[in-house]
């Protein structure tokens, strides 16, 4: 059974809340492709310029930004994930809502001697 403080906890996890989960994916893979082309053509202008240490320490900022990007799609998946669980969440607490009624239905019939 779901106490009231669990009750309240779970109403907050209703769906626009996990809609707006969702919303934030779009934005972190324009982030993810916009840091990418602006350090790829940051590379290729020093290179062209000649200035050989520019590009080996912008080299080094691009292997690091790819693993930033990598730590961004985890975060993104993980994002996923908690949403998909609080939907789910928001289901069961539905159920038990619907079966706490009808128990106490059955308990009402069972009482009267309907059943």
């Amino acid at each position: 059974m779901i106490s009231e403080d669990e009750d309240e906890s779970l109403a907050q996890f209703d769906p626009q809340n996990i809609g707006a989960l969702r919303g934030l994916q779009p934005g972190i893979k324009k982030k993810i492709g916009a840091l990418q082309l602006e350090e790829v053509a940051e590379i290729k202008r020093t290179a062209k310029i000649g200035n050989e240490a520019a590009t080996k320490i912008l080299a080094k900022q691009l292997i690091r930004l790819r693993q930033h990007i990598s730590n961004l799609q985890g975060s993104s998946s993980q994002m996923r994930a908690i949403a998909t669980h609080t939907q789910a969440m928001h289901a069961q607490s539905s159920v038990v809502v619907g079966m706490k009624g009808a128990s106490k239905a059955m308990a009402t019939m069972n009482k009267v001697g309907l059943i």
